[in-house]
C-alpha cells in the first residue's frame, strides 16, 4: 500500500503537535460558520480544530497507519489524529506504546506532556477515557520523575476535574500516584501534603464525589501509616472544616456528608 499524499489539515495539524514536544497543549474542537471556510487556529500552545477538518486529516491518517511502509515517524503521526478522532483507539495506543518504549526516556517524558494534553484539555470524550488514563499510568511507570511525580500527577488530576467534574477515571489515577509515589519519593512531598491539597479542592468542588471519594481513600491510607495517631490532628480539621462548609454554605451536598459519616465511623 502507498502511503496518500498528506492532506493540508493532517500536515497542519501533525505540524502543530511536532512542533510543541514536551509541553501540554490546550486542545478544542470549535464550530464551523456557515458563510466562513473552517480552518484551524492556532495561538502559541493552543489549538481549535474544527470537525470538518479532523474528518479531512483522518482521510490521510487512516491508511497512512495501515500501510507496511510507513515509518515510526509516520505511525506517531497518524495515530496522533486516529486518537484525536477516537479516544478509545487501543491499535493507536499499543502502536505508540511500541515506538515510544524503543526510543527511551526522553521521548517517554514528551509522550507523558502530549497525554497530559489530552486529559487537561476541555475534550469529554479524551479527559474521560480509561484507555487514555491507564496510557498515562504506563509511561508514570516508565519515566516518570520521582522527584516531580506526586505533584505532577496531582496537577493533571485536578485540572482533568475541572474540565470535566467528577471524573471517576482521574480522581482513580490520584490513587495509583499515591501509592506509586510517595514510598519511591521519601524526600519528596508526602502524605500530609496530598491531604491538605485534596481537601482544599474538594471543599472548593462541593459537589464532586469523585475526589471526595479519593480523600475518603487517603484518610484510609492513613491508618496503614506507620504512625497513623501523627495524622489525627490534621484529619480532625479537615473533617471539621468539611461538616461546618456542609452545613452553613453547601447545604443538600450529599457527597460531603457520605464522607463524613464514613470516616468518623471508621477506627
Amino acid at each position: 500500500m502507498i502511503n496518500p499524499t498528506p492532506t493540508p489539515a493532517y500536515t497542519q495539524l501533525t505540524a502543530f503537535f511536532n512542533s510543541n514536544p514536551g509541553t501540554r497543549l490546550h486542545i478544542e474542537f470549535h464550530p464551523t460558520q456557515p458563510a466562513l471556510p473552517p480552518t484551524i487556529l492556532t495561538s502559541g500552545t493552543n489549538i481549535a480544530i474544527p470537525k470538518p477538518l479532523l474528518l479531512e486529516a483522518f482521510r490521510t491518517a487512516h491508511p497512512t497507519f495501515f500501510s507496511p511502509g510507513t515509518t515510526d515517524q509516520g505511525i506517531l503521526d497518524s495515530t496522533l489524529v486516529l486518537l484525536l478522532v477516537a479516544a478509545e483507539n487501543l491499535t493507536a495506543v499499543n502502536a505508540r506504546r511500541r515506538i515510544i518504549l524503543g526510543k527511551g526516556a526522553n521521548n517517554g517524558r514528551d509522550e507523558i506532556k502530549l497525554i497530559e494534553s489530552f486529559l487537561t484539555s476541555p475534550l469529554n470524550k479524551h479527559n474521560k477515557s480509561p484507555l487514555l488514563w491507564n496510557y498515562r499510568r504506563w509511561l508514570t511507570e516508565r519515566f516518570g520523575v520521582l522527584e516531580e511525580g506526586i505533584e505532577a500527577e496531582l496537577t493533571v488530576v485536578e485540572a482533568s476535574g475541572e474540565v470535566h467534574p467528577r471524573n471517576y477515571y482521574a480522581w482513580n489515577h490520584a490513587r495509583f500516584a499515591t501509592t506509586f509515589f510517595l514510598p519511591r519519593s521519601p524526600s519528596g512531598p508526602q502524605l500530609p501534603y496530598v491531604l491538605e491539597r485534596t481537601a482544599n479542592f474538594a471543599l472548593s468542588h462541593v459537589s464532586d464525589t469523585s475526589v471526595w471519594s479519593f480523600l475518603q481513600f487517603l484518610f484510609f491510607q492513613t491508618l496503614e501509616h506507620p504512625d497513623p495517631h501523627s495524622f489525627r490532628a490534621q484529619l480532625a480539621d479537615i473533617v471539621g472544616k468539611s461538616m461546618q462548609f456542609a452545613h452553613g454554605i453547601a447545604r443538600g451536598h450529599e457527597s460531603v456528608w457520605a464522607f463524613v459519616r464514613t470516616v468518623l465511623g471508621s477506627e
